[in-house]
């Protein structure tokens, strides 16, 4: 059981939300397309209705906030591009179970499994998304240490659509629509026409032009029966008159045109159709073929970011000369202690050093109750500089604030690419969008033990899952394996974090929380919790188990936390291949114990954790 997606239905809509001031109307609008969005308190959402039921659609969406019902005012805007993919979207995968391809992106890996490149997809170009080719390089720990992003200015010949008609007037509805290739293409079928004569075509396109100085458009007619279009304004026309015509024009760097091509054939010598020739020209490029815009590459721009970790915890970003980009610091994440969590809820501020010739700016995180970074403040004045807000399985749904671009880390408090949307967990990126994982858990299938089953049933089937579809419950800190984080009921805002069994097992339903070796878990009959060390995990149903429960009375909550945060899980429940154990549970559990029981002499622990006589004399 692979458990690769093959396909997914993509919706021919394209979600469109956000904040703005509440009862401003916001104004969404895609070409021709403009509607009202809907309003509820702060929050906008509107669904542009998209076709790609053909082909990729490169959607470009203007959201403006108005002053008025009129429009006559507006008080803020913004503009952005998304793909809406064909649908159903296909996906690949290599033998090891690695996404090669989807809609937006071909995948590269190298031998240890680890994504080396990424790259626009030749759909997603013709469609009219910028060409972008990410590469990676890693060190021997599987952290990433560079970035290096490849940026090529849409050129060229992209969305083309050729519309086929059984006569020469372009009448009626067309008979067949082929997509994609070049306007003056020569077409033959077989020695003969596309169709029996007459017949005629349309072929519409938009050309885009390289960025940087000043670009020359020459068209040129063979024979009659053609004309064309830039920007609905007609340059050439034979449709009537006789062939070899000729035209130029001047085109703006950087700029879209939209071309039509019409073309129609009453009858003569077998083969070929109304031959068309279009030429560019431009800085340091000779009198060239207009070329298809996939793959075309001028004027590219390659820029490199290095990163520097302690641990996993990412602490600076460089330039190429080794200028600091931004730095971070981090404190406790969720486990309690440093890097228990892998960080997760552990950052404090990010310090922005990519002003030019300005001084760094420094920004304060804060986080929702799973490490998720809800918002950063300025701390030069205090005012929110980001605000974020997600769905169930991590996608922002709302990015806003003069920082919110430029800060990287988001969604459990994991860094995410700009350029891409994934989020980098350090052993595997997740796609925010699918709730998926690119490749296979590297720990295969122990990801989701259940409580009480023995070693040969232990395990999940589903090596792509993101932490048992339930992202509510549960975090991935390296997407190796999952952490479940609870409150408990005699320390309400706190929070304890061990390895977990599956949402769904017994014990989540029972809402405890395992450790393979039983840590913590709510009896639902006392006020204070159980800590358990025992020789077998627990079930439920404390009857059908021997273990010796000890109740809070003899384990002191607080120390306890401190005991499972010093003492990391990882290296404790990962099975080595072909099932064979390199540490058990057990040892994690013992470890545990040891290091409670160096803690409660610990009189700076004992002062934190037991104010009174009573509690120190227990």
């Amino acid at each position: 059981m692979l458990n690769e997606y093959l396909q997914r239905t993509v919706p021919p809509v394209l979600d469109v939300s956000g904040g703005a001031l509440a009862g401003v109307p916001v104004a969404v609008s895609a070409g021709s397309y403009a509607a009202l969005a809907t309003r509820q308190g702060e929050t906008f959402f509107h669904q542009v209705p998209v076709d790609n039921a053909a082909q990729a659609q490169a959607v470009t969406v203007h959201v403006a906030a108005e002053q008025n019902p009129t429009g006559a005012a507006v008080a803020a805007s913004q503009q952005r591009t998304a793909l809406v993919p064909r649908t159903p979207e296909t996906f690949t995968h290599d033998a090891d179970g690695n996404l090669t391809d989807d809609a937006a992106w071909h995948y590269t890996w190298d031998g240890e499994n680890r994504l080396f490149a990424m790259e626009t997809s030749a759909g997603a170009q013709a469609a009219g998304i910028a060409r972008l080719r990410l590469e990676f390089v890693h060190d021997s720990q599987g952290r990433r240490l560079q970035k290096k992003v490849t940026t090529s200015p849409l050129a060229g010949l992209l969305n083309v659509r050729r519309d086929y008609y059984p006569n020469d007037t372009l009448g009626g509805a067309p008979a067949s629509t082929v997509y994609g290739g070049n306007i003056d293409d020569v077409w033959f079928l077989g020695g003969g026409l596309p169709y029996p004569t007459p017949f005629s075509y349309r072929v519409t396109s938009a050309l885009y032009v390289p960025t940087g100085g000043a670009w020359t458009f020459q068209i040129k007619f063979a024979y009659a029966g053609a004309r064309l279009y830039l920007d609905n304004t007609l340059v050439i026309d034979v449709w009537n008159g006789l062939g070899m015509a000729t035209a130029t024009v001047n085109l703006a760097a950087g700029q879209a045109y939209t071309l039509r091509y019409e073309a129609r054939f009453s009858g003569g010598p077998g083969g070929a159709t109304p031959v068309s020739q279009l030429d560019w020209s431009g800085p340091q490029v000779a009198q060239q073929r207009v070329p298809g815009g996939v793959g075309a590459v001028f004027n590219a721009v390659t820029v490199a970011t290095r990163y520097l970790y302690d641990g996993w915890n990412l602490l600076a970003e460089l330039d190429s000369s080794g200028a600091p980009v931004r730095t971070y610091a981090w404190g406790l994440d969720l486990s309690g202690g440093a890097q228990g969590a892998g960080g997760v809820g552990g950052l404090l501020m990010v310090n922005d050093h990519s002003p030019p010739n300005a001084q760094p700016s420094t920004h304060f995180a804060a986080f929702d109750g799973n490490g998720n970074v809800g918002g950063l403040v300025n701390a030069s004045d205090g005012t929110l500089s980001a605000k974020y807000d997600y769905n169930a399985f991590g996608e922002t749904i709302l990015s806003d604030g003069p920082f919110a671009t430029a800060n990287p880390f988001r969604y459990s408090t994991k860094y995410q690419d700009q350029e891409t949307g994934l989020l980098y967990y350090g052993y595997r990126y997740l796609n925010t969008s699918t709730g998926r994982w690119l490749s296979r858990d590297p720990i295969e299938e122990i990801q989701d033990r259940r409580v009480g089953e023995s070693s040969e049933q232990q395990g999940g089937p589903n090596l792509y899952v993101f932490v048992g579809n339930n992202p509510i419950n549960w975090v991935d800190p390296f997407g190796l394996a999952y952490f479940a984080y609870r409150l408990l009921d005699s320390f309400a805002g706190k929070l304890i974090g061990v390895w977990g069994s599956g949402p769904g097992s017994e014990d989540d339903k029972k809402n405890t929380v395992t450790a393979h070796e039983q840590i913590f878990f709510e009896d639902g009959k006392s006020p204070g919790d159980i800590g358990y060390f025992g020789d077998n995990t627990v079930r439920p149903d404390k009857s059908k188990v021997k273990y010796k429960p000890a109740h809070s009375s003899g384990w002191n909550d607080c120390v306890m936390r401190k005991a499972v945060a010093a003492v990391k899980p990882k290296p404790f429940c990962l099975l080595e291949k072909k099932g064979k154990e390199k540490y058990n549970c057990q040892d994690f559990s013992s470890a545990v114990r040891s290091e409670y029981q160096k803690l409660i002499k610990d009189p700076k622990v004992l002062a934190q954790c037991c104010p009174t006589e009573a509690e120190k004399n227990k």
